[in-house]
Formats: structure tokens, sequence, C-alpha cells
């Protein structure tokens, strides 16, 4: 995902107009819709603005990872979008969640491990065996 598309998602995220996120970064409405639709690329100087703006960093709006293949920003923007999105669940819904995503982490451990529950080859699949035993 590009920053095109990375602007536009914040942008929506945030409940942003093009015009009251241009207004916040002192830029005129027609430059930030060039940098939404691709026609310009902001400076260096821009750039920080934007990712003060939306709490992000430069990497991540430009898709950039330097030594691994999920930074820090990349964890913290997930983290905020989830606690955003546990705000309006009930609290089954939020025991579901923190199960399925114990279920992933011993997914992943057992993955790593190279002690792979015979015939598993995703995380559903996985989750199905495991939910079956408990």
């Amino acid at each position: 995902m590009g920053l095109v598309d990375k602007l536009q998602e914040l942008l929506d995220e945030h409940q942003l107009t093009q015009k009251e996120a241009a207004q916040r970064l002192n830029i005129s409405p027609n430059t930030l819709n060039g940098y939404v639709r691709g026609n310009r690329e902001p400076d260096l100087n821009m750039l920080t603005k934007i990712a003060d703006l939306f709490e992000v960093s430069a990497d991540y709006l430009l898709d950039h990872h330097p030594s691994h293949s999920f930074c820090t920003a990349d964890y913290d923007y997930y983290i905020r979008l989830l606690l955003k999105e546990a705000r309006v669940m009930s609290d089954d819904q939020l025991k579901l969640l923190i199960r399925q995503a114990r279920l992933i982490n011993d997914y992943q451990i057992i993955r790593k491990g190279g002690t792979e529950p015979e015939g598993t080859d995703s995380p559903e699949e996985f989750t199905a065996k495991k939910e079956k035993k408990v």
C-alpha cells in the first residue's frame, strides 16, 4: 500500500475531509488533493507534518521497513485501530477477540518451533482443531 492509499485510509480513519486536513497542515486543499490522487509528492518537511497529523511515522506512510518486516510505527497504528474497534464491542465480542489472538499466537509459536499439528496449513485450520479439543 503506497502513500496515496495510506493518505486516503488515514483521512477516512480520522474522519477528516481533505479541506480539514489541508487546513491543519497549512497547505491548500488542491495541494493535499494532489498528494491523495498521486499527482504530487510531498517534500520531506510536508511528509513529516502529515505523519505528525496522523500520528504515524514517515516510514509507515512510505511503506518503508528498514530492517524488519513490521516496524514499531505499524505496531502502534494497528494497536490504535484495535483499541478503536474494541471500544464498541460487547464483552462477549472482546472475549472472543482475545481468545482468537491467543490462538493465533499459539499457532505462530508452534509454527516457529516446528511442532505444527499434522495437516495444519493455516491459522483457521489450527483454530478449528484447537477448538475441538477445548
